[in-house]
């Protein structure tokens, strides 16, 4: 899979979280997550869809483990380790470790 540049976690407003066994991408714009959902699904990647009314944020969501897999090796697969964020590659190589995901990304 190659890596869409427009989802790269970034410092702003969107970002991808892992926590537990899940996997957000949060963002206030809905067209915008509307696109990585796009581009996510043309890469057999598939989250589902929620709108948070009390904080206006829309979300991208998963708790499949292959999904998740899929999500960190499309993320990560192809990038390099200077321009990750760090922290975030932390957390997800956690969670990939905690689903039993046997891709590892260098």
């Amino acid at each position: 899979m190659e890596m869409d540049p427009y989802i790269r976690p970034d410092r702003n407003n969107k970002e991808f979280t892992a926590l537990r066994k899940t996997v957000n991408i949060v963002c206030k714009s809905e067209t915008f997550l509307r696109n990585i959902m796009l581009i996510l699904e043309r890469s057999d990647i598939h989250f589902n869809w929620f709108l948070n009314k009390r904080d206006n944020l829309f979300i991208l969501q998963t708790r499949k483990n292959d999904e998740i897999n899929k999500f960190y090796i499309f993320i990560y697969g192809t990038s390099h380790e200077k321009i990750r964020l760090s922290r975030k590659y932390e957390k997800m190589t956690d969670l990939i470790c905690k689903i039993g995901g046997g891709h590892n990304v260098a």
